[in-house]
């Protein structure tokens, strides 16, 4: 009796919860939600535990591998998108030395596990097109067309790891990183984050990479070590709506 009743009480505080959210929930089963729970968190220590495995050996790979400073590109022109949001300056790199980025490490990965030194990037794309893929849904966003000040030099990833003998299985660790996910959460750093590292360590500005989410577009991350270097790096211009509704260069 007093186990039927306590189930009606988590019943009703649940109901309540998600009214706040403006939904309602009807769940009858208790048991077979909380066995539901259960699973759905050791999918996620299981997926954690391959994806260190993962990043592990993938480490082990890069290190035994000489990376070829001939894949670094001189480019004295640049004309690149970013988006921003939440009221983000586009040259700020306050969130992404927190949370880390696609080839970059930020606190949220720094773990026992690696000896990865933070360090930023600021991600632009090849098109408005291939930013809005990128960056996906916010609200109130502001396209800025980013144009270089001083020549650069950027690793074309994909060509260099083609040219490597192991390249399947390195470009396959890259291309399941997990990108859709919120960097905050990953507590270790991804074979992405581990390249990018190794690449920055060498040398160069930056890298360029297909985008995982545009068909055709490029990703460019360019490597700054404070916002004052990415102020000495990069001219930012405003896009207005008019703008946005013109064809764009590819």
């Amino acid at each position: 009796m007093a186990k039927t009743s306590r189930k009606k009480v988590i019943k009703k505080s649940l109901q309540v919860q998600s009214k706040k959210s403006g939904l309602t929930h009807h769940i009858d089963d208790f048991e077979g939600f909380e066995k539901f729970a259960e699973s759905i968190l050791q999918k996620f220590k299981t997926d954690n535990q391959l994806q260190l495995a993962q990043s592990l050996k993938f480490q082990e790979a890069v290190s035994a591998i000489s990376l070829d400073a001939t894949f670094l590109k001189t480019y004295d022109q640049l004309e690149r998108y970013r988006i921003c949001f939440n009221g983000l300056e586009p040259l700020s790199i306050a969130g992404n030395l927190a949370c880390g980025g696609r080839f970059n490490i930020g606190g949220a990965q720094k773990s026992e596990h690696f000896d990865h030194e933070m360090a930023a990037c600021i991600y632009v794309a090849s098109s408005i097109e291939c930013a809005k893929a990128e960056t996906g849904p916010h609200r109130n966003p502001e396209v800025y067309e980013l144009s270089l000040l001083k020549s650069v030099k950027l690793w074309d990833v994909r060509s260099l790891l083609i040219a490597l003998e192991n390249s399947e299985s390195l470009i396959a660790a890259i291309d399941k990183s997990p990108f859709n996910m919120q960097w905050s959460l990953q507590k270790f750093p991804t074979p992405s984050q581990i390249l990018g590292s190794a690449l920055r360590k060498i040398g160069g500005d930056g890298i360029l990479y297909p985008s995982t989410k545009h068909e055709g577009g490029i990703v460019f991350g360019f490597f700054v070590k404070d916002e004052t270097d990415a102020n000495s790096k990069f001219k930012a211009t405003r896009i207005s709506d008019g703008q946005l509704e013109l064809p764009v260069q590819k």
